[in-house]
């Protein structure tokens, strides 16, 4: 009775609407966050900052209908879980059980998938199985599961705040309408484009709906919904005393038949009077069950009674009509059924369908035959008036022949003249059937008839949509260039000319310098239109015999075949002037400078991959120099881009293996030769690489943003050690423009000074001029709250940049260092004398202290002192040390 029933219910829902509470809100990952974010799965700082959002708008809770069982990118659990921390555990995260094959046995074995720790330390498990029925449908929904033994509630008895016997599911009432629950989407929360008021005091769910997340499940009356959708229609059943269970069942179907058998057999009462009796007992079972079902969460089974209802007044009817006039009533309206189905099939069928008899006139022509082979394909015209030569001539072979035809029944194409007078193209096949015609007036004749049955579609924009797949499979759609594909292929095209050919193959990259800064400051449309213009510039100069191309968003390829490589470079250096700049687009002139990088496909590495990679490589060289330059690819790029991707990579994991380390060189007052401070350095041991150089690794921490969590570690651990040592010691940290212009370095300086207990007066934070080039950055209001702290601040490498003086009046600098470069020719080069006395006086002026770096000899120690300088860093009076060394020399002096 199970599909009966479910008829059954589904209409007592559809007939019993019901608003939800509105006390769920369902946050959607749909298919416009899918677009904004554009990968998935998402990287979890998303989630982190919709949990961060929420919690800040006064959610109560927060539900994910999101497996979080395996770890990814351990900055990014991280992320998260530190904000599920941080939600205190208002956070709810999926537990589910979900079944496997065991092995090469096939068994099927019960997984059960949990969050993984960092983030279940901050949470409530809740499990989000449905159980999903014979039909395919989730009718019901768990009040909780075990795993491992462990009783725990579900996402809806946890969102509901009802638990009850875990044991025991509960129907889920289809009558709530999900169309009226409070939705929002998970990019506008991100964005901060959404009305957050909606989730103050409200529980959150968050799922995806996104058709592509295939996160969709059959239900009642409304076909299909999201998976989080049908848990939060669970949670409203819960909510609104709407949990219901099935009730009934034997009982009612015993009351009606011992109700209706006196009916049934009450001779003296005319039958139809009779069968309305048991109609309207029928009739008030239903009403009772409606009834019932509005006043208290019971679904009636009364299928079962229903059933023996019909079963009941259908015995009736065979006893008063006849069984056997009743089985051909049967049978007759099933022809007639069938008939009208076949028909209709065949009119409505996305295919024309012709059939033509043996004397090759149509028979049958189907409305979609009509609009593809046009108006004259109708029944009584003759085939070869209305279908085209190719398909008449298969329509004869088989309708003319004897015996078995063979037909070929793969599909073929003809072309036809369209409705408009244009050429479509028509995909066709021709079966082969026969009709059997019994003669009536003889017992045993029969003859057979043959037929040929065309069927066609238009397939014209199917091959076209093809063409335009396959056009965009080798093609860029911004530029009209040949993409990464079809640039690979020409190259490796390339490699196959012998190499005794008398030309040669130059394969170059070009990228637009500074591209993200213009996007930035521009907007992201005005990336196509650069890329276009550059697209266009470039194929004027490049000449009708080189091959250009889109490479990827900020990269065109270029490959020409030369006599020689002056006559290749010669071409480079004139794109190279032609593509530098002003473009003007969108009402704006945009200064741009290019950089080229570039190769040779010579004799032993004939291979496009090689070449491609040879011509990025000295690409992001010539990129990463400064930009703005054509560089050519030589062999130690590579070794050194290796090295350089190998340090990046170890870089992550440097602290957690303690091979990060901190040195101190000492700081030396000129005056008295007293120690007064200490510069903190940090250096790296690898494990296996060896000591790396700072001048390699910490230009790699600066471009990948490590240099943030270094220099937090760095800023504590000295500290931390400077606590230990017997002598009050000015310590000296370098901060790097990256470290500093992130967001939240006064707090990372704040709690270093916290937890070590480090006076902020004997700070000083060594800053460089390149933190001050980029005037668009606010670090006026970063330095106030430095120097709130009581930390000093030092304008380091003094006279490399070009506007040092500059900085001196604007910003508070305690102390200026001047470069090792003026202290090298101090003693020997007069002008350089001069100009440390005159930062000297200057500093005095301002009331700044002056340090000299890179002190070696004592005649420099000398000079300087008497040209004023207070403070002297250098080999002379120490080489980095660690802290042990530190503290032996403040005893040793003591």
């Amino acid at each position: 009775m199970a599909p009966l029933s479910h008829i059954q219910d589904e209409a007592r829902f559809k007939l019993s609407p019901k608003d939800p509470s509105g006390a769920i809100v369902v946050l959607d990952i749909d298919a416009r966050s899918l677009a904004e974010v554009g990968v998935w799965p998402w990287p979890r700082r998303y989630y982190a900052d919709v949990v961060d959002r929420l919690v800040a708008a006064g959610a109560e809770e927060i539900a994910f209908d999101v497996d979080f069982s395996t770890s990814s990118d351990p900055y990014e659990d991280a992320t998260f879980a530190r904000a599920l921390e941080r939600a205190e555990g208002r956070v709810s995260l999926a537990v589910f059980h979900q079944e496997a094959k065991a092995g090469t046995s096939g068994d099927t074995v019960i997984l059960e998938n949990r969050p993984i720790e960092a983030f279940a330390a901050h949470t409530w498990p809740a499990v989000v199985n449905v159980p999903i029925e014979g039909d395919g449908r989730v009718w019901r929904s768990l009040r909780g599961d075990f795993f491992d033994d462990e009783p725990i509630m579900s996402l809806a008895s946890l969102l509901a705040g009802i638990g009850g016997d875990l044991t025991r599911p509960f129907y889920i009432d289809y009558g709530i309408d999900p169309h009226k629950l409070p939705h929002l989407s998970a990019v506008d929360v991100l964005t901060g484009d959404a009305d957050l008021s909606v989730v103050a005091g409200r529980k959150v769910l968050i799922g995806a709906s996104a058709q592509e997340l295939r996160d969709i499940f059959s239900v009642p009356v409304y076909e299909v919904l999201p998976g989080p959708v049908i848990q939060a229609l669970a949670a409203e059943s819960l909510l609104l005393n709407r949990a219901l269970q099935k009730a009934g069942g034997l009982p009612i179907l015993g009351f009606v038949v011992i109700l209706a058998l006196p009916v049934l057999f009450a001779g003296r009462f005319d039958w139809k009077l009779r069968a309305t009796a048991l109609i309207a007992i029928s009739f008030g079972l239903e009403i009772g069950g409606f009834v019932l079902l509005q006043e208290r969460p019971v679904l009636l089974e009364t299928m079962g009674a229903q059933v023996a209802l019909f079963l009941l007044c259908g015995l009736m009817m065979v006893k008063q009509i006849g069984l056997h006039k009743l089985l051909l009533q049967i049978s007759q309206i099933q022809t007639r059924n069938s008939r009208m189905m076949l028909g209709r099939v065949f009119e409505d069928s996305f295919d024309g369908i012709v059939v033509v008899d043996a004397s090759a006139t149509v028979r049958a022509a189907s409305r979609s035959a009509v609009r593809i082979l046009g108006e004259r394909a109708r029944v009584g015209q003759m085939a070869n008036a209305c279908l085209p030569e190719l398909i008449y001539h298969d329509v004869v072979n088989a309708v003319t022949g004897e015996g078995e035809v063979e037909i070929d029944a793969r599909p073929r194409e003809v072309h036809v003249v369209g409705p408009k007078g244009d050429d479509r193209i028509v995909e066709f096949v021709v079966t082969l059937s026969q009709q059997l015609h019994t003669d009536v007036r003889a017992t045993a004749s029969e003859e057979s008839q043959r037929f040929a049955t065309v069927t066609c579609r238009d397939v014209t924009e199917q091959r076209h949509a093809t063409e335009r797949l396959a056009y965009l499979a080798q093609h860029d759609h911004v530029t009209g260039l040949i993409n990464e594909v079809g640039f690979g292929e020409c190259l490796q095209a390339a490699c196959e000319v012998p190499v005794s050919s008398e030309k040669t193959y130059c394969a170059a990259l070009i990228a637009i310098d500074g591209l993200d800064r213009i996007v930035a400051s521009l907007g992201f449309s005005i990336r196509n239109h650069l890329r276009r213009a550059l697209a266009d510039r470039l194929d004027k100069v490049a000449g009708s015999d080189a091959l250009i191309a889109s490479v990827s968003d900020n990269r065109c390829g270029f490959l020409v075949a030369v006599s020689d490589e002056h006559e290749a470079e010669a071409q480079l250096q004139t794109i190279y002037e032609a593509l530098c700049g002003d473009y003007t687009l969108m009402g704006s002139r945009i200064p741009v400078t290019v950089s080229i990088g570039y190769t040779f496909l010579v004799e032993g590495k004939l291979d496009g991959s090689i070449a491609l990679r040879e011509a990025g490589n000295a690409l992001s060289l010539a990129m990463r120099s400064g930009g703005n330059r054509l560089l050519r690819f030589q062999e130690d790029m590579h070794t050194a881009l290796q090295r350089r991707r190998t340090l990046e990579a170890e870089l992550v994991g440097a602290l957690k293996n303690n091979e990060i380390h901190v040195v101190y060189q000492p700081l030396i007052d000129l005056k008295s030769s007293r120690m007064i401070g200490v510069e903190a350095l940090m250096r790296w041991e690898h494990r296996i690489l060896g000591v790396v150089s700072p001048v390699e690794f910490i230009p790699i921490a600066e471009e990948s943003g490590r240099i943030v969590e270094l220099g937090a570690w760095i800023l504590t651990q000295a500290m931390r050690d400077a606590m230990t040592w017997p002598a009050s010691l000015r310590l000296a940290v370098n901060v790097s423009a990256v470290q500093f212009a992130a967001p939240g370095f006064v707090e990372t300086v704040r709690d270093a000074l916290e937890k070590t207990g480090f006076p902020g007066e004997r700070l000083d934070l060594e800053l460089t001029e390149s933190l001050f080039v980029d005037e668009r950055m606010d670090i006026g209001g970063t330095i106030d709250a430095l120097r709130a702290l009581g930390c000093g601040l030092a304008l380091d490498d003094f006279g490399t940049g070009y506007s040092s003086l500059g900085y001196i009046p604007r910003f508070p600098f305690s102390k200026i260092k001047i470069d090792k470069s003026f202290v090298d020719d101090v003693c020997t080069d007069e002008p350089n004398a001069a100009i440390v006395s005159s930062v000297v006086h200057l500093a005095d002026s301002f009331g700044m202290t002056v340090v000299a770096e890179g002190i070696e000899y004592p005649e420099q120690e000398q000079k300087l002192r008497e040209l004023g300088c207070d403070i002297g860093q250098g080999y002379l009076f120490g080489r980095p040390m660690i802290t042990e060394l530190i503290v032996e020399q403040l005893k040793n002096v003591a």
